[in-house]
């Protein structure tokens, strides 16, 4: 069912499961561990407080003073946990989103 043409792309894969170099909001290497409890964690609060988290083009609308583009891609709903690939979310894209696709 991953379909474009109504602006809807289910199953997007946005966490894995397990140890991976990330980072701070400095741009810092930080070291992340995400669990399968972790990410039910994150999935069960998104989803009961049914926020939606924006899909930016560049990440750069999570650094601060960065002069970057942050028009919204889409944004994220839907969270689900594949205990053996991770945290999965459904996108709904916006006009600009649809456009980079």
């Amino acid at each position: 069912t991953d379909t474009i043409d109504n602006g809807i792309i289910e199953n997007v894969h946005i966490a894995p499961i397990g140890e991976y170099m990330g980072s701070d909001a400095k741009g810092n290497p930080v070291p992340e561990n995400l669990t399968v409890e972790s990410l039910q964690a994150i999935a069960d609060r998104l989803n009961t407080t049914n926020t939606e988290v924006l899909a930016d083009i560049d990440h750069g609308a999570s650094k601060p003073g960065v002069d970057k583009d942050t028009k919204s891609a889409g944004w994220f709903n839907k969270f689900i946990v594949d205990p053996l690939k991770g945290l999965f979310a459904t996108l709904k894209l916006t006009k600009h989103g649809k456009e980079l696709v």
